[in-house]
């Protein structure tokens, strides 16, 4: 008895949990890269990314990046927007900002929101450009190189 330190076996895997230790952690990660595991893209709040985002995501490659948060700048507590906007595809390097706008898109006082987001990534610099989920798809199904499909956003 002097020797158990936990009261029984559950106890003990609940103060002292294997995937806790770094030989264990080790293992599972070596693991993990060996069978070439990918974590599943997600999107914001840890939910899916919709189909017409992923599909704009993977034409356009390398340097594009979903879900991406651009800091407001508004540090007082009176400012009318958040801290961060969430910018559902963006490239931060050429300050693009590709928006999707499904149904959700369609009431006034969303349309409202966008408006007043659009004119602040503006204003810090971002060209901003909303897609419908149809067109999205629609040009994802259609393009031809990375070129054509951004000239394609700007019409």
């Amino acid at each position: 008895w002097e020797k158990q330190n936990f009261c029984s076996v559950k106890c003990a895997k609940r103060f002292s949990p294997t995937a806790l230790s770094a030989q264990a952690r080790k293992k599972i990660s070596d693991t993990l890269k060996e069978i070439k595991h990918r974590p599943i893209k997600r999107g914001g709040n840890g939910q899916l990314l919709p189909l017409p985002q992923l599909a704009l995501l993977h034409a356009l490659g390398e340097g594009w990046i979903a879900e991406h948060p651009v800091k407001t700048l508004a540090g007082h507590r009176n400012s009318i927007y958040p801290n961060a906007y969430k910018v559902d595809i963006a490239n931060p390097e050429r300050m693009i900002a590709i928006e999707l706008d499904g149904q959700s898109h369609s009431t006034l006082e969303r349309q409202n929101q966008d408006r007043k987001k659009s004119e602040l990534l503006v204003s810090l610099g971002w060209s901003v450009y909303r897609v419908s989920n149809e067109k999205a798809l629609h040009l994802y199904t259609t393009f031809k190189s990375v070129d054509i499909l951004l000239s394609s956003l700007m019409d």
